[in-house]
């Protein structure tokens, strides 16, 4: 597994791989040129004289802002702007493309043994490819509050505990209704798979590690026909005030083909699912009703109600808040007042 940290470790900078942009006796480096004036011109000098010179325009980038040799000094990989990363080489030949990136490359590296290449750039990811076949193999986004997820091009992902929630996906249901979002984290069951991100790093190729990989014939194009099961908390309302400490939760489900096969609730984080509220879930998905009532046990003070209502297909969560300001001994349902 990988044992990524919660918090970046402090390094200093000879722990880094940098570009390499001297090899032997050639060096490479960059120049203002070109129809902008933008750093447009990259040189591949010997003894400080040029020998070639790859030039940049608006259809591949504009600039070269960031560059380096391949380890064995054969091929040239340079970022530019709009996220093009291109290699090319000794001769200025453009061999391909690492597709990815959306925006500035602001630095590249190679590992020593020429296996993959590592880019960041202004899209906030960090992207690791192979360097012979150019796949992209995994992306990385790490926050400023420290949560991060990495993901391979097929969904496959490992994050921190709450990195799921930064990425998903937007669903086209056609141009006569809007798209709908589904997060990293509704999919969890089909998509959580460090061992996939690992293997794929090992392996250089996402491709391999997937298709060597069980349990993947889930696809996100099973969402357009398996649409999952969205549900809303009809009460308790947003910032509610309750005088017992356990509270009556209304739902309104959506119809759908897919029934629900689990209810679970948080409250203020911490696991309260009762076990009746495990009874509800199969008349939840027995009975063709769109409205059902469950019971959540309260705290003391304010409560953040989550709710995770499962099928086959994918997890929706839905949260309300409610204060207990009073809190007695009992065991009925609570009534509300907003």
């Amino acid at each position: 597994m990988l044992g990524w940290p919660e918090k970046p470790t402090q390094l200093v900078v000879t722990d880094w791989f940098r570009g390499v942009t001297k090899y032997g006796a050639f060096e490479l480096a960059h120049r203002k040129g070109g129809a902008f004036g933008n750093d447009a011109i990259l040189d591949v000098k010997k003894g400080g004289q040029s020998l070639i010179s790859i030039e940049r325009n608006a259809f591949n980038g504009y600039q070269h802002r960031a560059y380096t040799f391949s380890p064995n000094g054969q091929m040239i990989i340079s970022g530019g702007d709009n996220g093009w990363l291109i290699a090319y080489d000794l001769s200025g030949r453009r061999i391909g493309d690492f597709i990815g990136h959306d925006s500035e490359i602001w630095a590249v590296a190679p590992s020593p043994d020429g296996r993959l290449l590592v880019s960041g750039g202004a899209d906030q990811t960090v992207r690791i490819w192979n360097l012979a076949t150019r796949e992209l193999i995994v992306t990385l986004f790490y926050g400023s509050d420290s949560e991060w997820v990495m993901w391979t091009p097929q969904g496959y992902y490992t994050s921190s505990p709450n990195g799921e929630s930064i990425v998903g996906w937007h669903i086209n249901k056609g141009s006569d209704q809007a798209a709908e979002y589904v997060s990293a984290a509704q999919l969890r069951d089909h998509f959580y798979r460090p061992d996939i991100v690992e293997r794929a790093i090992i392996l250089a190729s996402a491709t391999t590690a997937v298709a060597q990989a069980r349990g993947t014939d889930f696809s996100i194009a099973n969402l357009l026909s398996r649409r999952p099961k969205a549900f809303d908390i009809v009460s308790p309302a947003d910032k509610s005030h309750a005088t017992a400490c356990l509270v009556e939760v209304r739902l309104k489900l959506e119809p759908n083909a897919e029934p629900i096969e689990a209810i679970e609730a948080l409250v203020n984080g911490r696991q309260a699912t009762t076990p009746g509220m495990r009874n509800a879930t199969a008349r939840l998905a027995a009975t063709p009703t769109l409205e059902r009532s469950i019971e959540v046990p309260l705290e003391q003070g304010e409560n953040n109600i989550r709710l995770i209502a499962r099928n086959k297909v994918v997890q929706r969560r839905a949260s309300s808040f409610c204060f207990v300001t009073k809190p007695e001994r009992s065991t009925k349902a609570v009534h509300f007042t907003c």
